[in-house]
């Protein structure tokens, strides 16, 4: 089975689209065969996918992206179509190919057009439309191709977190293994590294001088290779790190909470670092501010920080708070090791036992979670059964 990648921008306006393969029109309607199309002998011997994500205009982002495919003819001489798909939506910009040096004509052509049914994007969910870009491509006997596919890709959404990435397992046309597979980001144009919140898969990367390098070798694609790129394009992770730990509001302390969870996933890692780790322990223990426990009772200020009420201090509204125990538990669970980690237990199963018992407080009023369908039940049984673990860890 081989993949020839593509693009794929996950936002609001953009479609999820496939991989270039041969024979587009031949296998329509539906999804291109996931293996071998009989009567391909051409493999793809390596591929460069150079991506290039900018500022456009407005308030809408560019990813310039060059793609180069080289193909190695494993059998007699060959013509066939092939194609680069767009998706439901024909959004590609300054969409180019050619092949060793010289330009294709090339048309849109729509592999949904005359279908009974409806085809399907990889979600399950129907489309009226498949838009590729195909063109004629010949191949001489045992010759090796080159493809070159240059094109934009506008990036946009209502917030500042956006989306993009690049599909390695849709094609499954081409013939065996890709040789060499390398793909890069880059940036420009007052984005950069910083503004990525998260990339995968962390299999094959590397990040130097502001670039992140994507390389496999004999590749049999899976969804689990597809490159996915998070970013912020307003603030940078440094920004805002520093914002909300300056920043003594419940959303403040929960969006820090969110941040630093996810540190290390900037780089593809699987582990937080060291100083990762114990910023994420901070920013847990930072929910618990202003706890105390007096006259048989462990309370939790009942204000937000900003003049109005904290989410958890609304009636039947305790689990907000709560549910970060399960955060707790797992990451001690992971690191017993570390000298933040039993303090911050400890101070959590106050808490959790306090609830368990009834006796904690938001200000004046006691917490409680409504017990809509058993809920509060559910997850009292549950914090329950955590709390021994906990108290186990904290030992």
């Amino acid at each position: 089975m081989r993949t020839l990648a593509c693009l794929i921008t996950l936002c609001l306006l953009s479609p999820l689209c496939a991989d270039i393969g041969p024979k587009p029109r031949k296998t329509a309607p539906g999804p291109l065969p996931q293996g071998d199309l009989e009567g391909i002998n051409v493999e793809m011997t390596s591929e460069d996918v150079r991506l290039t994500l900018g500022k456009g205009s407005g308030d809408m982002d560019v990813l310039d992206v060059v793609a180069t495919f080289n193909m190695t003819n494993l059998g007699d001489a060959a013509s066939f179509e092939i194609g680069f798909p767009c998706g439901p939506f024909a959004n590609m910009k300054r969409f180019s190919v050619e092949t060793d040096g010289k330009s294709h004509d090339f048309e849109l052509v729509d592999r949904a057009a005359g279908a009974k049914e409806q085809p399907q994007d990889r979600n399950g969910r129907t489309s009226r439309h498949d838009y590729w870009y195909v063109w004629q491509a010949s191949y001489a006997a045992k010759a090796k191709v080159t493809h070159i596919v240059r094109y934009q890709l506008e990036i946009f959404h209502f917030s500042q977190y956006r989306d993009t990435g690049y599909v390695l397992n849709t094609g499954a046309g081409w013939k065996n293994k890709i040789g060499k597979a390398t793909v890069t980001l880059s940036f420009t144009d007052s984005l950069t590294a910083d503004h990525v919140r998260e990339v995968s898969p962390g299999k094959g990367l590397t990040f130097k001088d502001g670039v992140y390098t994507w390389v496999f070798t004999d590749l049999e694609p899976t969804a689990a290779d597809n490159i996915s790129i998070s970013y912020n394009n307003r603030e940078t992770i440094p920004e805002l790190l520093k914002r909300f730990k300056d920043d003594s509001s419940w959303s403040g302390k929960t969006e820090l909470v969110a941040l630093t969870r996810r540190a290390h996933k900037r780089f593809g890692r699987d582990r937080m670092t060291e100083t990762e780790l114990a910023d994420y322990l901070s920013a847990l223990n930072s929910l618990l501010d202003g706890m105390k426990e007096e006259d048989g009772k462990v309370t939790m200020p009942a204000g937000n920080g900003r003049g109005g009420t904290a989410p958890y201090a609304m009636k039947n509204e305790a689990h907000s708070l709560l549910n970060y125990y399960h955060e707790v538990v797992a990451t001690a669970r992971d690191n017993t090791a570390h000298p933040a980690v039993k303090p911050l237990l400890v101070r959590w199963n106050t808490l959790i036992g306090a609830y368990l018992e009834g006796t904690l407080y938001a200000g004046s009023e006691k917490m409680t979670i409504g017990n809509y369908k058993g809920l509060a039940d559910k997850i009292g049984a549950d914090l329950k059964e955590r709390l021994a673990e906990g108290r186990k860890l904290a030992e």
